[in-house]
């Protein structure tokens, strides 16, 4: 398989897995599904992207899919989902403005913490809210997720030496 083809296959499933992943986003909301149901339907689509991308590779490659290989094709789909799904949170941020993500921080923290205001958390949320740290930790966020679910289709998609002839 020609790099330009594979790159365009891992290309096609990151933004699959952003897709599916952004109705779900929209979605669940709406008929009041609660958020943590959202993210766990993320980590299955994103294992379930990776899973079809080590598929197509195998039936398109002349060359067998070992565990390395199938790894980094998932780490590879997760960093594409993630670097899109960054630019649309980026791109949401900016529209939206950091004041209301502070006060969305500050009302959390209300409900965490009862108690004065204090200087540690102002300037871990004046850090957070910065639209590029959100976007870079969605992409922190994908990755990690990403390695234990390529780790999980590698072992179940690789090949052995044996299957190999």
């Amino acid at each position: 398989m020609e790099s330009k083809e594979k790159n365009l296959m891992i290309l096609k499933y990151g933004a699959y897995t952003f897709v599916i992943v952004l109705c779900f986003s929209v979605m669940l909301p709406l008929i009041g599904a609660s958020m943590a149901l959202s993210q766990n339907l993320m980590m299955v689509v994103l294992g379930a992207e990776i899973f079809f991308c080590c598929k197509e590779y195998k039936e398109k490659s002349e060359q067998s899919l070992d565990f390395k290989n199938a790894f980094f094709l998932g780490m590879k789909v997760s960093f594409v989902a993630g670097l899109i799904n960054s630019i649309l949170v980026l791109i949401i941020i900016l529209a939206i403005g950091s004041a209301a993500i502070e006060e969305a921080l500050y009302k959390s923290k209300a409900l965490i913490y009862k108690g004065g205001d204090d200087a540690v958390f102002r300037q871990i949320v004046e850090v957070v809210s910065n639209p590029f740290t959100i976007s870079i930790f969605t992409i922190l966020l994908y990755l990690l997720i990403g390695v234990f679910l390529s780790i999980l289709v590698a072992l179940f998609v690789k090949e052995s030496h044996s299957d190999q002839g």
